[in-house]
């Protein structure tokens, strides 16, 4: 059986990315959904059972929010917040997740997808001046 207050991972797209939501007991977990990448989106329940991907239970980490107080800040949210809030980059489904049990607002997917973006910005800048180096020209005297 599992425990309220347990963070739930489901794999999406051949683990491509992930949709993250919180269990609140009675076959419940509360996430934050959207009807497409850059749609529309809104605090939900769903049933369990209803929810798509293969599940994958996360470890809860310390410190983080008691349980019964992280429910609730859930469902506060969940009740006042209006449609239109989700942004895939800075309010998705993880951020909920982390700020309502950890009071931080993060998606670490979404930062190992910005480093990966740095990363290639820099090698293709990299690549650039290697391919076409600057020549300097040096005056003697």
């Amino acid at each position: 059986m599992m425990r309220k207050g347990t963070i739930i991972e489901y794999k999406r797209c051949f683990g491509l990315f992930y949709h993250y939501g919180m269990y609140i007991g009675d076959n419940k977990v509360i996430h934050r959904d959207k009807k497409h990448i850059f749609g529309k989106g809104y605090i939900c329940i769903t049933e369990l059972d209803n929810m798509i991907g293969t599940m994958k239970i996360l470890p809860l980490q310390i410190p983080h929010v008691p349980t019964e107080q992280a429910i609730n800040n859930a469902l506060i949210l969940h009740n006042k917040e209006q449609k239109n809030s989700y942004n895939v980059l800075t309010n998705n489904c993880e951020h909920f997740v982390n700020y309502i049990r950890y009071n931080k607002a993060i998606s670490r997917q979404i930062q190992r997808i910005q480093k990966i973006v740095l990363f290639g910005i820099c090698a293709l800048f990299l690549f650039k001046n290697t391919k076409n180096p600057k020549k300097i020209n040096i005056k003697t005297h």
